[in-house]
C-alpha cells in the first residue's frame, strides 16, 4: 500500500532542522497513541467541520477540483458512515501498517515560493 501524509508548515530556512525533529518527534508519539479517551470526541468534531464545509459548498468545489479513483468517491458518499464505525482496534492497525515495519516516511522542504 502507498499512503502520502502532506504537512505544510510556515517556517523560515533556518528553522527546517527544529522544524524536521519536531515532526520526527510526532511521527514517533504516533506509533503509542491510544486514541481510546478521545476517540469519539474527534469523529464528532470531524463530522461537524465536514457537515458545516457541506454547507457552505467548500466540499462540493473540492471534490469538483480533485481528481478521484473509486475508493475515493466511496469514501465521499459514505463519509458519516465510515467515520461512525471507526473504532480504536482499526485505528491501531492503520497506525501500525503505516508507521512501522516496511514502510518509511519521508520529509520534503520546500521553500515558500515552491509553496505557493
Amino acid at each position: 500500500s502507498h499512503f502520502t501524509f502532506e504537512l505544510t508548515l510556515p517556517t523560515s530556512s533556518d528553522k527546517i532542522e527544529a522544524v524536521s525533529k519536531a515532526l520526527d518527534e510526532v511521527i514517533q508519539s504516533m506509533k503509542t497513541f491510544n486514541p481510546v479517551d478521545d476517540l469519539e470526541k474527534i469523529k464528532t468534531k470531524y463530522l461537524l467541520n465536514s457537515n458545516t464545509s457541506m454547507k457552505q459548498n467548500n466540499t462540493w468545489v473540492n471534490f469538483l477540483i480533485t481528481p478521484y479513483k473509486k475508493d475515493d468517491i466511496d469514501l465521499f458518499l459514505n463519509k458519516e458512515k465510515i467515520i461512525k464505525a471507526l473504532r480504536v482496534e482499526s485505528i491501531r492497525q492503520a497506525t501500525s501498517i503505516i508507521l512501522q515495519g516496511t514502510s518509511k516516511i519521508r520529509t520534503i522542504i520546500k521553500s515558500k515560493a515552491e509553496n505557493n
